[in-house]
């Protein structure tokens, strides 16, 4: 053996290494059992404990100490679905950034590129702004950026002589700095948060606004969806009385009234035509008739609710603000409404028609809180325009300091804000000049409080109330405090684990990867005996050591796809074992001796372990570079596992090799059950070749039918739309719950199935997936817990439901979905003509790159085949996702290591004996490897069996995929891959020939 001696070093390098980073995990572990022993169960006494310990030194090696900070942030991380949090991508709104660039531009130009970009990003992978630049040349090719854009702002960088191209760059480095900007807003917001090993980065090219976030261990899903989507718009708006508007509101009832009349009437209105003098004179001769009879109702329920939503259909989903009596109430609310009617309210409100008998000054917002104790009533605000270009008289930007206040005595928490020089002086005037009228304070739109102005402040102090509870109070600062992001910022894809399934998920990952760990372990040992079973199962061991050495060193994540990962590289570290020892036996066999058999039997197994090894590497670079999330996580663990694999497999067990006979060891690679067992097989596999040929091809034909008629289960991954897995108290049907959640969603379709357990269903929706805001969300699951309520006990509410009932969620947006899908496609793709192309280079004959390609082509529509045929019918999910994709990839890479050890002792034979028929060459391969091929097979099917049997539902889809693939893949290394490259060879000797 050479370079032994480099050997040995690196070994005890990388051990050392190894120990060193996994030590940190062991401190943290240590320190979180004895907060938990300190706890006793109460988790704010548990984190206040670690709290304690952030900046203590708890891990001195001498010559350098480390905090408990230090060693978390270099311990294995454990991903979102083994310890429960959210995982979020944010898209930063570029189409505002550029809008804002343009000043809010009317140019009728420009509006209609807007309009056709955004119509373009639903199919296209081009970045916002390459398809605005696109959009505006086809709306009108002579038209000038530069006019639209030469505004006071960009005046230094853009020319009215400038041309499109230089326009485009400047509004690209703009667009760029704003997504900066509010990337860093955002990395301030988390770090105030409070939540341990947060991660935020820039996905892709930063023109697209892309920016990951994920959050282990958070509960409370709405206070981050708003604490991220939030842009910090903070305004202080001048407002009506509702005395002086409340005509003009009854008037915008009669307006709508006629509407609907002429509407139920077949007339139909104009609605882009203003009201007329007859309906505003009608509208005010309703007036008192209005107010008398909601007098006289009292409690205003005696009426018929279709009589009265006809009559006065705005005030049947908007209460106005008049008193007991009937008289017009005071203040800046309009009126009252239940949080199901506002979107009726809004889309009355903004009818033109409505628009031009109200004020132009005015200007509605809606309160952020509800105003009831029961949180169904929510109340409209009247904001007076009082500035010549429509904005608040003052915003955030003046805004120094911001903080929590929860004095003594006062029942809910505030904010206190502190201004600048400029701020204050404004604050003054504004508020001397409205002493005895509100100011709203509004922060996104939404209104936070108008408090009555009782005289001048000065000073550039002020106060946000509005019954917020401590948290909601500590995330308004630290929004405030951490800056305006530049433009909206909408949640893309979102993946939330609650705690207990994350739990769950540990205990199952960490139970599956036990069970097969030994189940590889006691086969190596009954297939080739004591000694050489242990050497095997002593690589493999420190190869798991080495594996979680580098992906320590790597602060990699670990999760449960890499735990699959880490459990599968153990089935395929067996590979180069087997290899090894079946060169050995044949080197026996042969007559020669042992240290001449084992020296021989790794030279030769060294270039098939090799090329293996090289593919399915390829592989797993490939599935970094397309995959995201969990994915990458499969990827990378994959990775690290082939080339610890390599190192244990080749050069320790060598290592071990060399101790072994240098004690005179009695050394043996097989037992009595096992000598004989596949010693010299002589199946006809190319012979049989043909039949094989026409089974493929029938079974294809079904699949194919299956796929037209049939059709697939798509994830969400590829259509766009929301997951839920909701856990019930007791068993439910799935016809039932589909049935209920029909209704709840307005007739759209809900997908709903069982996962796992019978109290547990996964309910798939693309409902509003289109539509963007912080408020799809809660429309979104205030109807699932419609649909479901009837299944859950009476005394659950909304609030407990997603706390406790959703136990996990999922969300897919079309822009996400679309890039997905593509994504998969050159995933597939590259890595095929990648595997082809090495396969020539590798063999120096085109043909058997066409026989690999083929048997590739072959285990991809087996296995997706399948997925059509069995969809709906397998207890566990069969949908074809981003996992899906990756068990492709991984099978692929699989496969093709198969194959090329078959090829490369083909090549091998045909060297050695070129005069013998090629038929006869290629058989005698077949055989030979056929123990190799069978026993790395049955190892890793072992284990994959292991992980589909006890991994958890999470992941059983995927390692079905595996499962089936793995299967297939060594099939087709033996009866398509060789069979199909001896038919191109034969017809090109048979070629030769003639010539």
């Amino acid at each position: 053996m050479q370079n032994k001696g480099f050997i040995r070093l690196f070994a005890i390098l990388l051990t050392l290494v190894s120990i060193y980073q996994l030590s940190f995990t062991f401190v943290t572990r240590k320190i979180e059992k004895q907060a938990k022993e300190f706890a006793k169960g109460d988790m704010q006494k548990e984190y206040h404990y670690l709290d304690s310990l952030g900046s203590e030194v708890v891990y001195n090696l001498g010559i350098i100490d480390f905090t408990y900070k230090k060693c978390k942030a270099l311990e294995i991380n454990m991903g979102l679905d083994l310890k429960g949090g959210m995982n979020v991508v944010l898209e930063v709104s570029v189409p505002d950034i550029v809008n804002a660039l343009s000043n809010f531009s009317k140019d009728p130009t420009f509006l209609k590129a807007m309009d056709l970009a955004k119509n373009k990003m639903k199919d296209s992978q081009e970045d916002f702004i390459t398809l605005f630049g696109k959009s505006f040349e086809q709306v009108d090719p002579g038209a000038r950026l530069a006019a639209v854009f030469n505004t006071i702002e960009l005046k230094e960088k853009i020319s009215y002589n400038s041309t499109n191209n230089e326009v485009l760059k400047v509004i690209r480095s703009e667009a760029e700095g704003a997504i900066s900007n509010s990337f860093n807003v955002l990395r301030t917001r988390i770090d105030r948060f409070g939540v341990a090993q947060p991660n935020i980065q820039q996905l892709g090219l930063k023109s697209a606004g892309r920016i990951l976030v994920e959050l282990p261990g958070v509960k409370d899903r709405e206070r981050v969806r708003k604490l991220l989507q939030g842009t910090a718009n903070l305004e202080f708006w001048e407002t009506y009385d509702f005395q002086q508007i409340y005509g003009a509101f009854t008037q915008a009832n009669q307006v709508i009234k006629d509407f609907n009349t002429a509407t139920e009437n077949g007339v139909g209105l104009d609605t882009t035509k203003t009201a007329s003098d007859t309906t505003v004179n009608k509208a005010a001769n309703d007036l008192e008739a209005l107010k008398a009879k909601m007098a006289s109702e009292g409690k205003k329920d005696d009426v018929n609710a279709k009589d009265r939503a006809k009559e006065y259909p705005l005030f049947s989903v908007l209460n106005p603000n008049f008193t007991q009596d009937g008289q017009v109430g005071s203040g800046p609310v309009v009126g009252y409404a239940l949080a199901k009617d506002t979107a009726q309210v809004n889309k009355y409100l903004n009818m033109p028609q409505v628009r031009s008998v109200l004020p132009r000054e005015l200007k509605l917002g809606w309160t952020v809180k509800p105003y009831d104790k029961a949180g169904q009533v929510y109340q409209l605000i009247a904001l007076k325009v009082t500035t010549r270009n429509g904005v608040a008289p003052l915003d955030g930007s003046v805004i120094t300091d911001a903080r929590a206040d929860f004095g003594q005595g006062r029942a809910t928490a505030e904010v206190e804000m502190a201004m600048n020089g400029e701020g204050a002086n404004t604050w003054a005037r504004l508020t001397k000049e409205n002493i005895g009228h509100s100011i709203a304070i509004v922060l996104d739109g939404y209104v936070y409080s108008f408090p009555n102005v009782q005289g001048e402040i000065t000073g550039g102090r002020s106060q946000i109330t509005g019954n917020f509870t401590v948290e909601e109070a500590k995330d308004l600062a630290n929004v405030l405090k951490s800056g305006k992001m530049p433009a909206p910022a909408y949640i893309v894809n979102e993946d939330i684990v609650g705690p207990s399934l994350g739990k769950e998920a540990i205990n199952s990952g960490f139970g599956s990867f036990a069970i097969a760990f030994i189940l590889v372990l006691v086969y190596m040992v009954f297939y080739y005996g004591v000694t050489a079973g242990l050497v095997a199962d002593i690589a493999l061991i420190v190869n798991l050591f080495f594996l979680m050495g580098v992906l320590a060193s790597f602060t990699a994540v670990l999760t449960l796809p890499g735990i699959a990962g880490i459990v599968l590289t153990l089935g395929m570290a067996v590979d180069a074992n087997v290899i090894i020892y079946e060169r050995i036996r044949e080197e026996l066999a042969a007559g020669k001796g042992m240290k001449v058999a084992i020296s021989e039997g790794y030279s030769n197994a060294f270039s098939a372990i090799f090329d293996g090894n090289f593919t399915t590497m390829l592989t797993g670079i490939i599935l970094f570079m397309f995959g995201s999330g969990p994915i990458r996580g499969f990827a990378t663990t994959l990775m690290i596992g082939i080339a610890t694999s390599f190192f244990t497999g080749v050069f320790v067990s060598r290592l071990i090799y060399e101790w072994l006979l240098s004690k005179d060891y009695k050394l043996s690679f097989d037992t009595k059950i096992t000598h004989n067992f596949l010693r010299n097989p002589k199946w006809d596999f190319i012979g049989t070749r043909k039949t094989v040929y026409w089974a493929i091809g029938i079974y294809l034909m079904i699949c194919l039918v299956s796929v037209v008629f049939k059709g697939f289960d798509k994830g969400i991954d590829f259509t766009g739309g929301r997951n839920y897995v909701i856990r019930f108290e007791k068993a439910v049907t799935v016809q039932e719950v589909q049935a209920s959640l029909k209704n709840a969603f307005e007739g759209a379709m809900p997908d709903a199935k069982t996962f796992g357990s019978d109290n547990q269903i996964k309910v798939g929706t693309n409902y509003k997936i289109n539509e963007v805001g912080k408020d799809i969300d809660d429309i979104v699951e205030t109807k699932l817990f419609e649909g479901v309520k009837q299944f859950l006990p009476a005394t659950t509410t909304f609030e407990s439901f997603k706390n406790n009932n959703i136990m996990s969620s999922s969300m897919v947006g079309p822009t996400i979905a679309d890039d997905i899908k593509k994504q998969a496609f050159w995933a597939v793709l590259f890595s095929l003509i990648g595997i082809s192309l090495y396969i020539f280079l590798r063999f120096r004959n085109w043909r058997f790159s066409v026989g690999a390609l083929a048997s590739l082509v072959h285990d991809t529509l087996f296995v997706i085949g399948l997925y059509s045929l069995l969809s709906n019918i397998m207890p566990f999910s069969m949908q074809i996702d981003q996992s899906f994709i990756a068990a492709i990839l991984t099978v692929i890479g699989y496969s093709i290591n198969d194959t090329v050890i078959i090829y490369d002792r083909i090549r091998e034979r045909m060297g050695l004996f070129p005069k013998k028929d090629l038929e006869e060459n290629m058989n005698k391969a077949l055989n030979q490897t056929l123990g190799r091929t069978l026993n790395t097979a049955l190892t890793t099917l072992l284990v994959l069996l292991a992980i589909l049997l006890f991994g958890g539902e999470v992941i059983r889809g995927f390692v079905f995929a595996l499962f089936i693939g793995i299967l297939i893949g060594t099939f087709s290394s033996v009866y398509v891959a060789t069979p199909v490259s001896y038919d191109l060879i034969k017809k090109y000797l048979a070629k030769q020939d003639k010539a």
